[in-house]
């Protein structure tokens, strides 16, 4: 099972109370990382982008499926098991 982690985005923008730079982006380099050897490991399948994506952790899928909505990245990892990453959308 992957697991991702979220970046703390603080209340708002230019409050500092987010995780720094340097903290933010170690995080999406760790969250891409457990993706990579999720797709080499011998269980793994390819993504399939899907559309409507879930609407709980719990909705149907199978393992492979993936959604993007919003600023969330939705990755189905197990039958009816989903998790998710937030994504910037802009810079």
């Amino acid at each position: 099972m992957v697991t991702l982690a979220n970046i703390n985005l603080g209340t708002g923008p230019g409050t500092g109370d987010g995780d720094p730079l340097r903290v933010a982006f170690n995080t999406i380099n760790n969250n891409f990382a457990a993706l990579q050897y999720n797709l080499n490991s011998p269980t793994s399948v390819p993504l399939n982008l899907v559309s409507p994506g879930p609407l709980h952790s719990n909705s149907a899928g199978t393992a492979g499926q993936a959604s993007v909505m919003g600023a969330n990245l939705y990755i189905c990892i197990a039958p009816n098991t989903w998790v998710v990453s937030s994504v910037i959308t802009s810079f």
